[in-house]
């Protein structure tokens, strides 16, 4: 097979045999991809500055014959994003994005939504976002690209933002929220929430001109991060360590 260019960003990168890496790509025309990189782990020259994780690149491929792993021939820097390596507790928020999406998107199939989440989520983290409610927030729209959609912008019953004092529902089963007058009975796939925690997973979702003051304060994430992690485990059985939710005030 002749090569081929591909624009994509890199998720993970690790070692393959004794001086080789394997790199996996969340690329845009072609969805996740997994490439090898020949002498990149023991040489400083090949491919340099090109193989670290969140770097997007336009790579040249070769890929001898169907089932062999394409071979990284060249690539082109686009962005580097070197500034995301210096703050380990951002770093490892957007590696834990990365793992999630080479275990969740299926090789080969184009996924333009996620691509566009991913890079908006890199984008406005290096320029000085917040990363932890960035991230939360890529979660929620990432998990409606991958079709176990969060509802919680408002009630799922009367469609009211969350304002009204009370314990509100979350349904993980349908990924539902259900204000004090519309929430149904309380059942193993349900959490019940507070006003306050039910006001700042909103403002994860909600456009800017909808928020009317509502805020992700950083007292309200720990709680966010883990509603998330537990929808997570009840859709696909798989889950960051945290993931058990305790209700209480944000």
């Amino acid at each position: 097979m002749p090569s081929y260019k591909i624009l994509g960003t890199i998720l993970t990168k690790r070692p393959f045999g004794e001086s080789d890496a394997m790199i996996d790509v969340l690329t845009v025309s072609r969805g996740f991809e997994t490439f090898v990189a020949k002498g990149a782990m023991r040489s400083r020259r090949r491919l340099v500055g090109g193989l670290e994780p969140f770097t997007r690149s336009e790579f040249t491929v070769y890929q001898s014959r169907p089932g062999k792993l394409p071979i990284v021939q060249d690539l082109k820097v686009l962005v580097s994003r070197f500034e995301l390596y210096r703050d380990f507790e951002v770093f490892t928020r957007l590696t834990e994005v990365s793992s999630f999406l080479a275990k969740s998107l299926p090789p080969g199939v184009p996924e333009y939504e996620i691509c566009d989440l991913f890079e908006a989520l890199l984008s406005a983290v290096s320029a000085g976002g917040r990363a932890e409610s960035l991230v939360l927030s890529f979660f929620l729209r990432a998990f409606g690209a991958l079709g176990w959609r969060m509802d919680v912008g408002a009630c799922a019953t009367c469609r009211k933002i969350p304002e009204a004092e009370g314990d509100y529902v979350l349904d993980f089963s349908e990924g539902r929220l259900f204000c004090p007058t519309c929430r149904p009975a309380p059942s193993q796939a349900a959490v019940v929430l507070t006003s306050l925690q039910a006001r700042a997973l909103a403002a994860l979702v909600l456009p800017p001109r909808l928020k009317a003051g509502i805020a992700v304060d950083p007292a309200h994430e720990r709680t966010l991060r883990q509603l998330i992690d537990r929808y997570l485990l009840w859709h696909t059985g798989d889950t960051h360590p945290r993931h058990a939710v305790a209700r209480g005030t944000v």
